[in-house]
């Protein structure tokens, strides 16, 4: 592989490690973060936690359809995905104040605002897709869920390592908000400009 595509492809993997950092940290502990901090019960935190997940996969497909309908207005491509995942991954630092505030309703809104980090799923794929070579994405896709992986092993072992630690899940929340928002840094310092996916297509 060329050093642009190399770049491209570390760039990608660091972004998706984040993402996935994250968003496992949800998965994985955000219903006994119900129970066991904010005193639901077994019902209610089940309930609850189905809404971020909820809001998490609805959001996917309205985050791609975003950035196709902007591009088809002529907005510039690579910007317009990329910015996408930044203003997505911003709302994860909704995880911090979410660990903080007293009431326990402010938490689950401010968890569900922290799940609209699903509008740069479609993006990211895109972004993956468009930087690949031809010839060897399946590689690229292979090791980006790799690394996504990896991010979905250590966030649940990091978090709960930070909780005995501290008898707290304020530390595990920042840790895991600071590092999507930091990740989407990685798309505009490491991945370069995406190539142009669409060819002129007088009939089209």
């Amino acid at each position: 592989m060329s050093a642009a595509r190399d770049r491209n492809l570390l760039g990608i993997c660091l972004g998706f490690f984040c993402f996935d950092y994250y968003w496992y940290l949800l998965v994985t502990w955000l219903p006994d973060y119900l129970v066991t901090v904010r005193h639901l019960t077994m019902m209610k935190a089940g309930i609850y936690a189905s809404l971020p997940y909820l809001v998490f996969g609805v959001s996917e497909p309205i985050g791609g359809w975003i950035a196709d309908f902007l591009i088809r207005l002529g907005w510039d491509e690579t910007r317009t995905r990329k910015g996408i995942v930044t203003v997505a991954f911003l709302t994860g630092l909704c995880l911090i104040p979410a660990a903080r505030v007293a009431s326990a309703n402010d938490a689950i809104l401010l968890v569900i605002g922290g799940s609209l980090v699903g509008l740069s799923t479609g993006n990211l794929l895109v972004i993956l897709q468009s930087c690949s070579p031809p010839e060897e994405i399946g590689l690229w896709t292979g090791l980006y869920n790799f690394v996504g992986n990896v991010a979905g092993i250590l966030a649940p072992l990091v978090t709960g390592f930070l909780i005995k630690a501290t008898g707290s899940y304020t530390p595990a929340f920042v840790l895991a908000a600071v590092a999507i928002a930091a990740g989407q840094f990685s798309f505009w310092l490491i991945v370069g400009p995406l190539p142009s996916q669409r060819k002129s297509n007088p009939g089209g």
